[in-house]
């Protein structure tokens, strides 16, 4: 039986998320705690994309932007650590794959902004 994932709603979502890649879960992470002061860092979490009620355009674009960066960051030809010391080289051709990467990534941002606004929910898409 798969495990029942616990969705937000609009009265209880979080005030703010992130969109960004992790090789370790969705590429969605919520605000935690923290920032309230300037000299507080803000902590978010990763969560999964199932605790968000998006329709399933959304999530897919969110999953390819999670598949594209983790080709981007690793395959059988490069490690993740070559990969990285590409991307920061300035290699021409890493640096076109990964402003696509990042272009995917604005994509998502402004869907699920969208989707936000839309539904009425006060939660904020954060860089």
């Amino acid at each position: 039986m798969a495990d029942i994932v616990r969705q937000y709603k609009k009265e209880t979502a979080p005030k703010s998320i992130r969109i960004l890649a992790s090789a370790d879960g969705d590429p969605v992470f919520v605000f935690s705690s923290g920032g309230e002061n300037k000299d507080e860092r803000t902590v978010f979490e990763n969560v999964s994309l199932n605790r968000f009620p998006f329709p399933n355009e959304v999530k897919h674009a969110l999953a390819m932007y999670q598949s594209a960066w983790l080709s981007y960051m690793e395959s059988d030809y490069l490690t993740a650590d070559e990969a990285f010391a590409l991307s920061r080289s300035g290699d021409e051709l890493f640096s076109a794959l990964g402003g696509n990467v990042e272009r995917l990534q604005s994509i998502c941002a402004y869907l699920v902004s969208q989707w936000f606004v839309e539904n009425d929910w006060n939660t904020k898409v954060v860089k």
